[in-house]
Parts: C-alpha cells; sequence; structure tokens
C-alpha cells in the first residue's frame, strides 16, 4: 500500500514539473525587445515570439516586470523560469542556461550631446558614460578602457537605456550606451547624436536558471519552434521582427508622388543652372582673356602714340622755331630790300642828278637840295642835314633839311670849325666835346 503511494506522489511531482500551471517570465523595458504597452500588456519581439511558442505548447506565462539587472538576479535565484532578450557570452553561460537558437543579434552603440562629437573610443577619453547596470554593452566598454587606457567615469543607471538616453539629453552624462536595436527606435526622441562607433556585437536568446528542472524541456520546445519560424516566411517570428524593425507599408511616412516629381524637377532644373554657370564661366574666362589681350594692344598704342605725340611735338617746337628764325630772316630781308631799293632810287636819282650836270644846266641850290635828300635817304636813321661850301675864309651853307636855310646862310663858319682833310659826320655831343666853337657861333646854331 505504501508503495503505491509513493508511485503516486512521484508520478503527480513529474507531471507538475512537466506540465506547470504557469511560467514566471521576466520582462524589462527594451523597446522593440521586450516591453509593457500603455495599456499594461507585454509587448516586444521576445514576449510575443515566446507567445506564440507558449500557444502552441500549452503553456500559460506569468510575466513579471523588472529592471534588467533585477531580472538577472531573480532569474540566478530561480525566481523566474525565463527571462528573453539577455545578450548570450560565455561569462554568463556560467551562471545561467540560453536557448542554442538566437532570436536575433545585437551591438551596442554610442550617443552624445549634440555639441560633442565621438568617432573613435579615443574621443571617450575625460568623459562621463551613462551606462545600464550589469548591460554587456558596458562591460565590453569597461573591458576596452583598460585595454586602451582610456580614461572614462561611468554612471551606472538603475533602469534601462531610455533613462541613459534621459541622463545625457539631461547633461548629467557626456555619453550614453545602449543597444543598436533600441537606438534605431529611439533616435529621433531626443537631441543626440549617434555615432558611428559599433562594438560588441551579440546573438540575443532566451535565458533559464541554470540547471532548471524544466530547462531541458523548454529549451528544447524554444529551439525546435524557433527553427520552424525562421524557416517559414509566414510564421509569427517573422511578423514580429517585420512589425518592430521592419515598418509595415501603414506604418511608413509614404512620400507623395507629387514631392517626388518636385524634387526631380528641381534637380534637373539645377543640373541645367549648374551647366549654364559652368559654361557662363568658360564664356567669361574667355572674354576676360581677348580682353585683356586688347587692352594690352591699346595700351602698346597708346604708348606708341605718346612717343608719336612727343616726336611731334618735338618737330612742331623745331618748326616753331625754324618759323621764327625764317620770319626774322624776313623782316632782315625786307628791310634790307627796302634799304637797297631806297639806295637803288637814291642811286638813280643821284645819277639822273649827275646825268643832269652833264646834260644841262641845273639851278646850283636845287642841285644842293636835292643831293642833300639823297644823302639822308641813304644814311640809315637820317633825318636831317645841310651842305656848306668853302667861300673864303668861311662856310657858306647852300642848302638845308630839317633846318631854317635862311638863317643858316647868315651865319659865318670859319673853315678851321671842321677838319677839312677827312670826311666827317658831327653829332651835338661831338660838336660839344671835339671842336672849339665860341658861344656866339652856338647861340647862332
Amino acid at each position: 500500500m505504501s508503495k503505491v503511494r509513493l508511485w503516486i506522489f512521484v508520478f503527480c511531482v513529474c507531471s507538475s514539473i512537466l506540465f506547470p500551471q504557469s511560467l514566471r517570465v521576466g520582462i524589462y523595458e527594451n523597446d522593440p525587445l521586450s516591453f509593457i504597452d500603455s495599456e499594461g500588456m507585454p509587448r516586444g519581439i521576445f514576449p510575443e515570439i515566446l507567445g506564440e511558442i507558449a500557444r502552441k505548447e500549452g503553456w500559460v506565462l506569468d510575466f513579471y516586470p523588472c529592471i534588467f539587472g533585477d531580472c538577472l538576479v531573480f532569474l540566478q535565484g530561480q525566481s523566474l523560469d525565463i527571462l528573453g532578450a539577455v545578450a548570450f557570452s560565455y561569462e554568463r553561460s556560467e551562471i545561467m542556461d540560453f536557448s542554442n537558437e538566437t532570436v536575433i543579434s545585437n551591438w551596442g552603440v554610442v550617443f552624445s550631446r549634440n555639441d560633442l562629437e565621438v568617432q573613435s573610443f579615443f574621443d571617450l577619453e575625460d568623459r562621463v558614460v551613462a551606462v545600464v547596470i550589469g548591460d554587456t554593452y558596458a562591460r565590453e566598454l569597461r573591458s576596452l578602457a583598460d585595454q586602451f587606457g582610456i580614461s572614462i567615469t561611468f554612471t551606472d543607471v538603475r533602469g534601462d537605456y531610455l533613462e541613459v538616453m534621459e541622463f545625457v539629453a539631461a547633461g548629467q552624462a557626456d555619453v550614453g550606451v545602449v543597444s543598436h536595436i533600441f537606438a534605431s527606435k529611439h533616435r529621433y526622441d531626443f537631441p543626440l547624436r549617434l555615432s558611428t562607433l559599433a562594438f560588441r556585437p551579440v546573438e540575443l536568446r532566451f535565458a533559464f536558471p541554470k540547471s532548471g528542472l524544466m530547462n531541458e524541456q523548454l529549451i528544447s520546445a524554444v529551439d525546435d519552434h524557433l527553427r520552424a519560424f525562421k524557416h517559414d516566411r509566414d510564421s509569427e517570428y517573422h511578423r514580429v521582427i517585420s512589425h518592430y524593425l521592419l515598418a509595415p507599408a501603414a506604418d511608413r511616412e509614404v512620400i507623395p508622388q507629387w514631392l517626388i516629381q518636385l524634387v526631380i524637377i528641381a534637380g534637373i532644373v539645377m543640373a541645367m543652372i549648374l551647366f549654364g554657370l559652368w559654361l557662363l564661366r568658360i564664356q567669361v574666362k574667355r572674354k576676360t582673356r581677348a580682353l585683356r589681350g586688347a587692352l594690352s594692344r591699346i595700351e602698346t598704342q597708346k604708348n606708341h602714340l605718346a612717343e608719336l605725340n612727343d616726336q611731334l611735338r618735338q618737330a612742331n617746337d623745331a618748326l616753331s622755331t625754324s618759323n621764327e628764325e625764317l620770319s626774322a630772316t624776313n623782316e632782315t630781308l625786307e628791310e634790307t630790300y627796302r634799304q637797297l631799293d631806297e639806295m637803288a632810287e637814291a642811286l638813280e636819282y643821284m645819277i639822273q642828278i649827275s646825268s643832269r650836270l652833264t646834260v644841262m644846266e641845273v639851278e646850283e641850290n636845287k642841285f644842293f637840295l636835292d643831293l642833300l635828300q639823297t644823302a639822308i635817304r641813304l644814311i640809315p636813321q637820317g633825318k636831317y642835314g645841310a651842305i656848306a661850301l668853302m667861300d673864303g675864309e668861311n662856310w657858306l651853307f647852300e642848302a638845308a633839311v630839317g633846318h631854317d636855310i635862311s638863317k643858316l646862310k647868315k651865319i659865318r663858319l670859319p673853315l678851321h670849325t671842321f677838319p677839312q682833310d677827312t670826311e666827317v659826320i658831327v653829332t651835338p655831343k661831338q660838336a660839344k666835346q671835339g671842336w672849339q666853337v665860341s658861344k656866339d657861333l652856338l647861340r647862332q646854331f
């Protein structure tokens, strides 16, 4: 009887293990991998794939929300039966079991303030970096910092990736470390800059308590369904992945066709404008070169004309000088011609007078007057004069020009007043200085 009771007890225990009333599933905020929606329902890639597996296996799932670090502690203490969206690592495999099939791959990325540009790990030197406690990417960044000798101040966030980004946006940290999938979903929720850094690629799997009594059954069922899901393009697995990571057509922002056409037209117009500007630039360069050549030729011609102008000015000056000299010479010649004419006329007149002496008798007084007038015309600057003949001891005036001949005839001028051996022209000054004339005689003059 006791033996029968023992087998009944063992059967009941085994049945309760193999077919539990419900499975305790941990869930933490890591949208879109796992999260609780506004209605309090578990959502995300891992809860919904696990829900499909549970539906096929007949499992009942009880979800327990927790912070990621606490979820890991609860799993290790076997307070949870399953925890989704856990990065596999050999270190973690020492303290928990994992499904063999990977649900999705992920890697770590870095967000920074807008005024801070992070292009390499060395840009994190002396920066404050916010990370989630127990996060695999945080451990990897700490390891990299130690390897490269980079001084980083880590701020542990007891929460999730969303809190990390809030820390950076609030200025409590310079940089935040999150997963690539989370960043893809929330990169525009905060005024932060997503860097190009990517590190620690990992496989996200379902995790189970180490050596749990139901692990073998649970892991086997999860692996079988995941393999089947992956091969079936219409499975819940692909639907969930497409829904959260590849936005369906209804959720996508559809670009209006008119906007596409407008962009194309604008591109064509811009290309035409750029091409026109390029042609215009070539023409401007060509015209500029031609204009510079023309200006150079004009400058050369201008210099040549300036030289010709100088030469013409010099020739004009020389011509003016020559004209002045010719004019002076012409005036001199004219004066000479005039004097020669006068002399010729006087000579002709004297010849006529001489001829009259030989041909006929001439009145003596008129002869001397004509002779005197002819002499004055021959003498330059001659204006007046007189002719006197020797008459015994005195000079007797016979003709005069510019003097009163009647008065001159009354004067008795001794012969010794003027030298008789030479021809003399006497000026009043010479008369006063050269010859001794009595005062009475001078008064008579």
